[in-house]
């Protein structure tokens, strides 16, 4: 099958979970004998965290236009493909019955989060692409569930959810040994609940006697307001931050955590949940969304913002013999998704749409 791929999430982001899944998706698909990949994109792409840099691939041309504009544009290069899958909800300029659409749904960050022009823009490009498609994939069951309620006009019969991978270098290391500080992976912005955390360490007698530390692991640089805030909560020297590492050196961070922290309010899926649990990190999170469904476990989800309730989550890792438990469960959990089986579920969809041709 002859398929075009748009690669514009590429220049919207610098990294980011849905970069790295359209990454993912590239490597399999670039190697595989069922697919002939084409993708339309910019030179601008390769400055992302997550674009597969040492794969040759077909690449097309995007339209030479301003970014801000041409990510709401119709893709002109349709003509002579199977199949057209946008990274981030384009369209091809012109509807045939002999090309089939198919579009990734990963959050409904904008619906539930923003306002204003910038969501009603979102939304209507989000909604547009969804009614054009042929095929529907989202990343969770959870993600699914929320389209089906926000969208009730979008056909249910096409909607297939194809849960996010994890990296195989994310794995448990021997004789790492736990050190005294929690993790935080991502983003800090929003419903990412970020400040919980600063809360959680400030209140909670069990972090403070155990002098434990806050690492972050990219979402960019701290701000003023952050460094502000870490000021504000007597934490300024108990927060400290790496940027942009490999795979590797943060599976010896998850390794060597005492645990993740994961307080989001909303998540389309949390891949870090699922590097953590494949590298025997436990997680530490929020009953909400998409991440009771992501874990392995339910031992150490607590009711959002309930800082005491996480405080205790933490404590419990103490039992070692507990903890051994829940590190078995994520490893077992984790290892069942893996990037191989999205795409593979992701070739079904392709195969289902011509199918029905």
């Amino acid at each position: 099958m002859k398929i075009i791929y748009d690669d514009i999430i590429f220049e919207l982001q610098k990294a980011g979970g849905i970069s790295k899944y359209w990454g993912k998706l590239i490597e399999n698909f670039s190697s595989s004998t069922k697919v002939d990949l084409n993708n339309i994109q910019t030179k601008a792409a390769k400055n992302n965290v997550f674009y597969p840099k040492d794969i040759n691939f077909i690449k097309i041309p995007d339209l030479p236009i301003p970014l801000k504009i041409r990510r709401y544009l119709p893709i002109l290069t349709t003509s002579g493909y199977d199949i057209f899958h946008s990274s981030y909800y384009r369209i091809p300029f012109i509807s045939s019955k002999k090309l089939k659409q198919v579009v990734t749904v990963h959050d409904f960050m904008y619906e539930f989060f923003d306002s204003g022009l910038k969501k009603h823009i979102h939304v209507w490009q989000k909604r547009k692409a969804m009614l054009r498609a042929d095929a529907i994939i989202c990343v969770s069951e959870h993600t699914q569930q929320d389209l089906i309620k926000l969208y009730p006009e979008v056909n249910s019969k096409i909607l297939h959810v194809v849960p996010n991978g994890v990296d195989k270098e994310f794995k448990v290391l021997k004789n790492s040994k736990t050190e005294k500080y929690l993790l935080y992976v991502g983003n800090r912005v929003g419903c990412k609940n970020f400040e919980f955390n600063l809360k959680l360490m400030s209140h909670s007698s069990f972090i403070q006697d155990n002098d434990f530390n806050l690492i972050c692991v990219g979402g960019g640089k701290f701000s003023d307001s952050e460094l502000s805030m870490f000021a504000q909560y007597n934490l300024a020297d108990k927060v400290s931050q790496v940027m942009f590492i490999e795979n590797e050196e943060l599976n010896k961070l998850y390794n060597n955590a005492y645990a993740l922290l994961f307080p989001s309010q909303y998540e389309g899926f949390g891949i870090p949940a699922l590097e953590a649990q494949m590298a025997g990190c436990p997680v530490v999170y929020a009953k909400t969304s998409s991440l009771p469904e992501v874990m392995g476990y339910t031992e150490l989800g607590f009711n959002l913002n309930d800082i005491d309730e996480a405080s205790q989550k933490l404590e419990l890792l103490q039992d070692e013999g507990l903890k051994e438990t829940i590190i078995f469960k994520g490893v077992e959990h984790a290892s069942k998704l893996s990037w191989e089986n999205s795409a593979s579920l992701t070739l079904k969809v392709y195969e289902g749409v011509l199918n029905n041709a």
